[in-house]
């Protein structure tokens, strides 16, 4: 029916990424939830009561001994919780450059897609996807969501797997067709 050509950068990569993670935990939040949170929040829970307990007995109990430990263990349990909250802060502001790194180095090691253009035929019972290596069918039926930016169409076939389609390069009527035919149930799934 009509035909869309994407070049593939760096930069686009990034923004992929990047847009995808957030249309990811829009549409799927329960995945991205920390798997053993409660248990987290119990674990520390169970360890600042132990420290209240530690000094409580510390302070109650005449035995020298047992007060002295007390005091040891409940100081390591309050050092390795203060360690934990500064590494959190300082992991925040290290993730911009290790997340650039880390993206450089699986965009350098993709060569099939690196600077490739990618070619989508758009037809009524789904998509073509021409990439330097081969070409592959789409069906509009198994697309998991799509999800729209100012700049970009992501179509995302998985959680983890999507195309990416440049708006510069479609006219109205094709974001109209991808935005009616690629959506789930004929709407788009997650605006960015």
């Amino acid at each position: 029916m009509f035909e869309i050509q994407t070049k593939y950068t760096f930069e686009e990569y990034k923004r992929y990424v990047y847009d995808t993670d957030i249309a990811r935990r829009k549409f799927a939040p329960d995945i991205y939830k920390r798997r053993f949170g409660i248990l987290r929040t119990l674990a520390e829970m169970y360890l600042l009561g132990s420290v209240a307990f530690l000094v409580w007995a510390a302070f109650r109990v005449e035995d020298v001994w047992f007060a002295a430990m007390a005091g040891f263990f409940g100081g390591i349990v309050i050092i390795m919780l203060i360690i934990r909250i500064v590494g959190r802060h300082s992991t925040k502001k290290k993730m911009n450059k290790t997340t650039e790194y880390e993206l450089r180095r699986v965009w350098e090691s993709d060569s099939l897609t690196r600077d490739s253009v990618v070619t989508f035929v758009f037809g009524e019972d789904g998509f073509d996807v021409k990439l330097p290596y081969g070409i592959s069918h789409i069906g509009y039926g198994n697309i998991c969501f799509l999800t729209e930016t100012p700049t970009n169409f992501y179509i995302m076939v998985s959680l983890s797997k999507g195309y990416l389609i440049n708006k510069e390069n479609t006219d109205k009527d094709a974001r109209l067709f991808i935005r009616t035919h690629c959506g789930v149930n004929g709407s788009v799934g997650v605006d960015i």
